[in-house]
């Protein structure tokens, strides 16, 4: 079994600071405070030298295709554990290279475009996720990628704006994203009335 944990960089620093021992203490006390994570390792016996620390998480390949094969889910990238993005982004994608392939099946002369317009959609809502989710720095988004995902932004409903604009301000990731919106013209988060969601009760 392996278990992966998310935490402060402030706290990844003060371990990496300290002795292997204390590593393993904190990761076993991570554990015991887990109830059901707790059980299910409960007879499990921790194997000597595989805790390891990881600081940059999220990942993107240079290609979303490779020959008649299409990157999805995962396989892709992987942007944010906070976000949750990963069921979301991953039935997009597959929804993006099913129509590509269907495309691709029914007539081969498009093969190569279908699978340039997979690459295309799917990149651009990736440097949105990516947009929403990394540390503001230019050593985790390029100007390129900016540019991307304010086109995904440009065709999103302004409902959908707002939603991300008050997501990123919760998580404290906002620095990437507002600049992006203010030249969209969202500058503020509306009032609660306005992104209700509805009584399902």
């Amino acid at each position: 079994m392996s278990v992966g944990v998310s935490l402060p960089q402030a706290r990844l620093h003060e371990l990496r600071a300290a002795d292997t021992a204390a590593h393993k203490k904190h990761f076993h006390q991570l554990i015991a405070h887990t109830p059901l994570l707790e059980q299910i390792m409960r007879d499990a016996e921790f194997v000597p030298g595989s805790l390891k620390s990881l600081r940059d998480y999220a990942y993107r390949p240079t290609r979303l295709t490779v020959g008649r094969c299409y990157l999805v889910g995962d396989a892709a990238a992987f942007v944010d554990p906070i976000n949750s993005v990963g069921v979301v982004f991953g039935m997009y994608a597959g929804s993006l290279a099913a129509g590509a392939i269907e495309r691709s099946l029914r007539e081969s002369a498009k093969e190569e475009r279908s699978r340039a317009l997979f690459e295309s959609q799917y990149g651009a809502r990736l440097a949105l996720f990516r947009l929403l989710a990394v540390p503001h720095s230019e050593q985790y988004l390029s100007p390129e990628e900016i540019a991307r995902a304010r086109q995904v932004l440009a065709l999103s409903s302004s409902r959908e704006r707002q939603l991300m604009l008050l997501q990123s301000t919760m998580t404290h990731r906002s620095q990437n994203l507002a600049p992006v919106l203010t030249q969209l013209g969202v500058t503020e988060v509306p009032e609660h009335s306005t992104l209700a969601l509805p009584d399902l009760t």
